[in-house]
């Protein structure tokens, strides 16, 4: 259950309105945070129980997941200061994953994001669709805008226009971009036509490139089916 969702049952059970049920939740959270920080147990017999534990540290598998939940928790001043994200790196190592936290983390605070990529875009705005303008409006409305597999698209004049479209009516929107893509970075700094260079130039103004490495989680998952399989199987 989300917070807004816990916030619209508690007004509903308390006949309260949506904007005091909210203050109320609010206040709750407030007191319950400063009890743990001073290292009080706040206990509701047979409700709800609450204390702060202690764990051994451990080795996080991807290293960017702490950029991708600092951004979340700074998004007001990401959205202000009007600062994206460029991920980029090998194949299987997170990047849309990650790209898809920071999404569910804003969501959560209530904050509209869409995600897709241009291979979903280029299909809605085939050859003959009349709704383009409107279309790319409706997706710079969002407050983030989140592309996967950037630069996976098809790389013919009229896909590279829209594809430049998008990226151009951002770039004017002045709101965040978050893209993530398996090409080299030096690719997209130095790319060897003008179609590319003008789509590339804006995505870079707009987002920080952020480099993925670590392992192909994928391989890693494919690896440990595998195993079982063979265990299943000899048995």
């Amino acid at each position: 259950m989300t917070k807004a969702e816990f916030v619209e049952k508690y007004a509903e059970k308390t006949g309260m309105s949506k904007k005091d049920a909210a203050a109320a939740v609010n206040a709750f959270f407030e007191v319950t945070a400063d009890a743990l920080k001073a290292g009080d147990k706040i206990v509701f017999p047979g409700v709800f129980k609450a204390e702060v534990g202690e764990r051994a540290a451990r080795t996080g598998r991807n290293p960017q997941t702490g950029i991708a939940r600092r951004y979340a928790e700074h998004w007001e001043e990401m959205q202000a200061e009007n600062i994206g994200c460029l991920f980029w790196g090998n194949v299987g190592n997170g990047k849309s994953y990650l790209a898809g936290c920071i999404a569910n983390a804003l969501m959560e605070k209530e904050v509209p994001v869409y995600m897709t990529n241009f291979a979903v875009i280029l299909g809605d705005l085939s050859p003959g669709f009349t709704g383009r303008n409107e279309y790319i409006s409706r997706l710079c409305r969002y407050p983030l805008l989140i592309i996967d597999d950037f630069g996976m698209e098809r790389g013919t004049d009229y896909g590279l226009e829209q594809v430049f479209h998008v990226i151009d009516t951002r770039y004017r929107s002045n709101k965040p971009l978050i893209a993530t893509t398996n090409r080299p970075l030096d690719e997209l700094k130095k790319p060897t036509d003008t179609a590319h260079s003008r789509i590339y130039d804006r995505l870079l103004s707009m987002c920080v490139p952020i480099r993925f490495t670590g392992v192909n989680f994928r391989q890693e998952t494919a690896k440990r089916k595998m195993e079982t399989m063979k265990k299943l199987l000899a048995e």
